[in-house]
């Protein structure tokens, strides 16, 4: 009895914060949402970027590998679609991967006080070049709704998919019927290699291991959902109030897309989906068997940076990455049909501060540079590249 009216009270200061965040950005001050990158950080540009209204090329909407997509892609290419807030969808020799997939956008006061509401139509538009089917793992750093509420959704698109998660977003999809089946818990798993198997049991060319990746705040006051689910939830995810998806152990992952010849690295990825801070910041060194391979690429989320110290120079100078790849500005709260702005408290100023930080701690590693096929329709420079969601991006390994 004596802890409810403290969580009452904690309650209403989120709401309270929320409330704030949402009138920043619906009055448009200076340090509200931004959407706009200035053409001196991107390279090639003549103009700014503003996410709210781009004339480049739309995104490649067609399914990966399709005869009519704008560039068909070799098979030595490994294919990475930007899928929007921090979902990621990666395809190496026919094997899909995604992560976080994220469309149902619910509104500040929902996420604060209510429970959410599945959005089909944004499902189907943001997976829209995505093959039905071909995904075989469904990846979760952490277990708040705009990581883990549509997943229930997408992975009836994907059958064979097994989402790989920590313990609390496990227990949170044990009650969505037949996926509960196809989970895995990496708690226990850390600095593990985890091979990716086909639905008859024989080795796919791609490998994951999950590592710890500490949330950072996402305000100056407040963290929002911590803790964890420690029981199997007994109510689909729709039922559950928003606010009771907890973060759980954030996990980062590094993906490993393997020849399939003799089973050798050919590219190696870091996947995070929450800036990290504290022990996330020094991957490597935690766990040395990451020493065999140089990282090529890092997605690194945008989101909260600014509250999380040392980041993102002190996790590029251990991972040493060919390139960034920019991940998680827009604002999940707004609906995903309107004009794209930055999330919340991410301005203009902070937006490109980071990628001038970001390129600058590239720059000095002296890597190769990564090569796309095609110039990117999102900013980019050398050392970088914030695609716009549905985008496709083609990484030659040859």
């Amino acid at each position: 009895m004596t802890r409810s009216p403290q969580r009452a009270k904690r309650n209403a200061q989120v709401l309270a914060a929320f409330i704030v965040i949402l009138a920043i950005c619906a009055l448009g001050l200076s340090w509200g949402c931004g959407h706009t990158i200035r053409r001196d950080v991107m390279d090639g540009r003549s103009a700014d970027f503003d996410f709210r209204s781009f004339d480049c090329e739309p995104p490649n909407a067609q399914a990966t590998g399709d005869a009519n997509a704008s560039a068909t892609p070799a098979d030595s290419d490994l294919l990475v679609r930007y899928l929007g807030v921090s979902g990621v969808y990666f395809e190496w020799q026919g094997v899909g991967v995604l992560s976080a997939p994220f469309f149902s956008h619910q509104n500040l006061l929902r996420v604060a006080t209510g429970k959410g509401r599945i959005d089909n139509e944004a499902i189907d538009r943001g997976m829209q070049g995505v093959p039905n089917g071909r995904a075989v793992a469904i990846l979760l750093g952490h277990a708040h709704h705009d990581h883990l509420f549509d997943v229930p959704q997408v992975a009836r698109l994907h059958p064979k998919a097994v989402v790989y998660a920590n313990r609390t977003g496990i227990n949170l999809l044990a009650a969505e019927g037949e996926l509960a089946a196809r989970t895995q818990a990496l708690n226990d798993q850390l600095g593990a290699w985890i091979r990716l198997r086909d639905a008859e049991g024989n080795p796919l060319p791609v490998r994951l291991m999950a590592l710890p990746s500490p949330h950072a705040k996402q305000g100056p006051l407040f963290r929002w959902a911590p803790g964890s689910q420690r029981t199997p939830a007994t109510k689909e995810l729709r039922s559950l109030p928003l606010r009771s998806m907890k973060a759980g152990t954030p996990l980062a992952f590094v993906l490993d897309f393997l020849s399939p010849d003799n089973d050798e690295v050919v590219a190696r990825v870091y996947l995070q989906d929450a800036a990290t801070e504290g022990l996330g910041l020094s991957p490597t060194e935690q766990y040395p068997q990451l020493a065999d391979h140089p990282f090529d690429l890092a997605v690194l989320c945008i989101a909260s940076h600014h509250l999380a110290k040392g980041f993102p120079e002190e996790l590029i100078s251990d991972l040493e990455p060919r390139h960034v790849l920019v991940s998680h500005y827009r604002d999940f709260f707004r609906p995903p049909h309107k004009p794209i702005r930055f999330a919340p408290l991410l301005t203009n100023g902070k937006a490109n501060d980071f990628l001038e930080r970001v390129g600058a701690a590239v720059d000095v590693l002296d890597r190769p540079q990564l090569e796309w096929t095609a110039p990117s329709c999102g900013p980019s420079a050398t050392s970088w590249t914030m695609p716009v969601p549905g985008e496709l991006l083609q990484l030659k390994t040859q």
